[in-house]
C-alpha cells in the first residue's frame, strides 16, 4: 500500500467522504477500498478529535453563543437558518439584526473573558493543527474500478490519494 502525505485537514476531508460512501450501495472493489480506508483512518482520525476537544468551560461558553446565534438568525420558511455562502459553502448566518447581535455577542464575552480568550486560542491552534502533515498507508483503487456516481464534493477528496488514474491516462 502506498504512502500518502496528507495534513489533517486533508484527513477529515477523506474521512467525510469515505462516510458518504459507506452509505451507499456500491461495486466490491470500492467497497472494499473503502472498508479498508476507513479502517485505516478511523483512529488517525480519532486522535485528532481527542487532541482538538473543547475544555469544559469553552464547551458551556459555545452553547450560549449558540443560544444566542439561534435567537438573532434569520430563518427561512421551513425554520432552517439562513446562510451566507462563499464558493458554494456556508460561511456564516444571516442575522436579523447584525449590529445587535454584535452587541449581544461583545457582551457575552466580557461576562467570561478568561473564557472568551480560551476558546480563540483553541480556534487559533485548531486552525494550526489542521496544517500538520501526517504520513499515511492507503488502499487505492483505479478510477476506471469506482463504479458510481457521486458528488464532486465527495470524489474529490480521494483523487490522487484512494482514487487514482491507472497508468497511462493521467
Amino acid at each position: 500500500m502506498p504512502t500518502v502525505e496528507l495534513t489533517n485537514k486533508d484527513l477529515l476531508e477523506i474521512w467525510s467522504a469515505l462516510g458518504w460512501l459507506r452509505g451507499q450501495v456500491c461495486a466490491v472493489k470500492l467497497a472494499y477500498a473503502v472498508a479498508r480506508n476507513t479502517r485505516k483512518l478511523r483512529d488517525l482520525v480519532e486522535a485528532y478529535n481527542e487532541g482538538v476537544d473543547l475544555p469544559a468551560a469553552v464547551r458551556d461558553f459555545e452553547q450560549k453563543r449558540i443560544a444566542l446565534c439561534q435567537r438573532h438568525v434569520k430563518y427561512d420558511a421551513n425554520g432552517e437558518p439562513l446562510t451566507i455562502s462563499e464558493n458554494g459553502r456556508p460561511t456564516q448566518f444571516q442575522m436579523k439584526d447584525p449590529t445587535a447581535f454584535e452587541v449581544a455577542w461583545a457582551a457575552l464575552k466580557a461576562e467570561v473573558p478568561d473564557v472568551a480568550k480560551l476558546r480563540d486560542e483553541h480556534i487559533a491552534a485548531t486552525k494550526e493543527k489542521l496544517k500538520e502533515k501526517i504520513a499515511v498507508e492507503v488502499y487505492t483503487i483505479a478510477l476506471t474500478d469506482v463504479k458510481l456516481d457521486m458528488p464532486p464534493a465527495v470524489l474529490e477528496p480521494l483523487l490522487g490519494c484512494i482514487v487514482v488514474e491507472p497508468e497511462g491516462e493521467q
